[in-house]
């Protein structure tokens, strides 16, 4: 498959120059998607802070896809990187609140993204680096994250949704 058929794939490709291969990396195939604010608009769910301190695991099955970012995980699974989810919890959620969070996640991921080979859901933190598979090239949309990110990084831009700068 070209890469021009993933729609949007090219202005993102564009905006953050990813065009090299793994071998330039210095790394395995292996690509890392976060979830919320990168690949899901979980930001623009109606009450969605307020759901969660009532623990309502729905608001995370709401998220509307942000595509470009979607297409962008299928374009490296096309030319054979492994792609990885690797989300959050919610900060100190209790245990089954973490278990109805971990599967409508599950969810929203099988009905938006089912090629993935992967899905990892983490405790709330800043150093997804700790849970990695091995080392990869992560997207995220939180700068925190990034700067504790060891490897290669791309900061998320969604024009839908938060916009980070």
């Amino acid at each position: 498959m070209c890469e021009d058929e993933y729609e949007g794939f090219s202005e993102v490709r564009d905006e953050i120059t990813l065009k090299r291969s793994p071998k330039e990396f210095g790394m395995k195939k292996i690509i890392y998607f976060d979830m919320d604010g990168t690949v899901a608009d979980f930001y623009h769910v109606t009450d969605w802070l307020t759901r969660i301190r009532h623990d309502d695991a729905s608001v995370y099955e709401e998220a509307r896809p942000f595509d470009e970012y979607i297409n962008m995980a299928r374009y490296y699974k096309s030319i054979g990187y492994k792609v990885v989810i690797i989300t959050c919890l919610p900060w100190y959620c209790s245990h089954d609140f973490g278990i109805s969070v971990a599967r409508a996640k599950g969810r929203w991921v099988y009905k938006y993204m089912p090629f993935i080979d992967s899905m990892l859901v983490v405790p709330h933190t800043h150093h997804k680096e700790a849970y990695a598979i091995d080392e990869g090239v992560l997207v995220d949309d939180d700068s925190r994250t990034l700067e504790n990110w060891p490897w290669t990084k791309i900061k998320a831009i969604n024009k839908g949704g938060r916009l980070w700068k």
